[in-house]
């Protein structure tokens, strides 16, 4: 008996390495799947601090400025250029969308005018970081800052 059981414990058999190989596969692939997630939000954090960024910095400049309707965040040589919905950028190799709109303020109580403008600073850019030109306001992500200015009536 002892020379039966030594011949059959020879080692694995196809079956057995085949499952080990599939176990091991299968492993691997679910720790590339989160490798893979992870580097895709750490890429979506980093352009979302580098649009708001560039949004305080171009919000803090316009209201220096007093909040001017003729204002051109052209000046501050951040490489924006004019497009149809505003200006374009590419920042952290995404192309942006740097929308600026400025609207008269209304008093809560009152329902008049205020002595004040609200001047808003867009920037957008598309969820899988492709080209500005198919970007969608309201349906792509944006970072949205807003402020109030004294009027200059």
């Amino acid at each position: 008996m002892n020379a039966r059981s030594r011949a059959n414990n020879r080692g694995l058999s196809l079956v057995e390495t085949v499952i080990a190989v599939l176990v091991i596969g299968v492993a691997a692939t679910g720790g590339l799947a989160y490798q893979y997630h992870a580097a895709k939000h750490l890429r979506a954090g980093k352009v979302q601090m580098t649009a708001a960024r560039m949004a305080q910095l171009l919000l803090e400049d316009w209201q220096r400025s007093g909040g001017s309707g003729d204002y051109d965040p052209r000046r501050l040589r951040m490489g924006l250029s004019r497009s149809a919905g505003g200006y374009v950028v590419t920042a952290g190799g995404v192309e942006m969308n740097v929308a600026l709109s400025r609207s008269a303020a209304t008093d809560a109580q009152s329902g008049t005018l205020s002595a004040l403008v609200q001047i808003s600073v867009t920037v957008g850019w598309r969820g899988d970081f492709g080209p500005i030109a198919d970007y969608t306001v309201g349906q792509s992500p944006c970072v949205m800052l807003s402020t109030y200015v004294q009027s200059d009536m």
